[in-house]
């Protein structure tokens, strides 16, 4: 899978502007690692479908892959995802269907965010996908 080598310079991007965030703007906030390489299957899937695979995520609560069992996650331990693909099409099809799984297992939740990253273009495109369409 061509899309694997890109996932730990992304997930150290995010941790740097997690960092300058924590410095420069929110010193007192908790620091916890932003977005984690994950590529495993989660432990549930959504209405009854197989399990998703998304390739990198932000984890709830401070929790840590570490922490969680079998170093798998919930769709409910799940803040928000980050696919990475080399075609727009497909990233962001896979990316609604991702949105759909958050949106699924929390009925309070009013949007969710998947972050697209398109490795071929090196685009990143923030998709909010909201319950009223």
């Amino acid at each position: 899978m061509q899309e694997r080598p890109h996932y730990g310079p992304f997930s150290d991007l995010c941790g740097s502007i997690s960092e300058l965030w924590l410095l420069h703007i929110a010193p007192h906030a908790p620091c916890e690692e932003l977005v984690v390489p994950y590529d495993r299957s989660t432990l549930d899937g959504i209405d009854g479908a197989a399990s998703l695979r998304p390739d990198l995520v932000s984890i709830r609560g401070g929790k840590t892959l570490d922490t969680l069992p079998k170093s798998r996650c919930w769709w409910r331990d799940i803040d928000f995802v980050v696919e990475v693909k080399g075609d727009w099409k497909p990233l962001v099809a896979q990316a609604g269907t991702y949105a759909r799984a958050l949106l699924s297992v929390d009925p309070r939740r009013t949007f969710a965010l998947v972050i697209a990253y398109n490795h071929e273009d090196h685009q990143v495109r923030f998709l909010f996908f909201h319950r009223g369409g």
